[in-house]
């Protein structure tokens, strides 16, 4: 990126590195990264990050490999000529996907939460309720869950074109209506 500042504090620690960097190889990599204050971007757009994040990447062949990231506390802000896009948070957060031949699965555990202008500044937290499983460019399989502050949404792949959402107008799970719609037109709404 051309005219990049970067600011901050960032601490890598690389605890393994086996393997081979060429393609097919079998590669394992593990590192700790700290963030203290750490910001990245240009004059006008710019993200600052807080925390820490341990990876894991582990590869049998150019076909299976799997990356996790994880760790207790990640805090991230995306300011544009200064005013705050967005403001996410996670906390004890674990998240996995792997890759088998041409299908992919994303396993995410504990949460993740913030808010951002997208979503009016609401708060909002999303955990994965089962695995989301891809064979292309959107989930096959699996469920999430996004909770606000009274309300919650659970999104159910139904297949690789289509979504569920089932609302609870109260945020206690009890369905108050359902919805069906494309991947695409999810991702249009937000």
């Amino acid at each position: 990126m051309s005219g990049a500042i970067i600011n901050g504090n960032a601490t890598i620690t690389m605890s393994e590195l086996t393997g081979s960097l060429s393609n097919g190889s079998p590669l394992e990599i593990k590192m700790a990264i700290q963030l203290a204050n750490f910001s990245a971007g240009s004059t006008s757009e710019n993200g600052i990050f807080d925390g820490d994040m341990t990876v894991n990447i582990e590869k049998t062949n150019s076909a299976n490999h799997s990356v996790g990231i994880s760790g207790a506390y990640l805090h991230a802000v995306s300011k544009r000529n200064g005013v705050t896009q967005s403001d996410r948070t996670l906390d004890s957060y674990d998240l996995t996907t792997t890759y088998a031949g041409q299908n992919s699965a994303l396993r995410a555990s504990d949460s993740l939460s913030g808010s951002s202008i997208a979503l009016n500044g609401m708060n909002v937290t999303v955990k994965t309720a089962q695995s989301l499983v891809y064979a292309g460019t959107d989930p096959s399989t699996g469920s999430m869950v996004i909770t606000g502050a009274v309300s919650s949404v659970i999104l159910t792949a139904v297949d690789s074109g289509n979504v569920r959402l089932d609302f609870s107008a109260t945020g206690n799970g009890v369905v108050t209506e359902s919805k069906t719609m494309t991947w695409a037109q999810l991702k249009t709404s937000i």
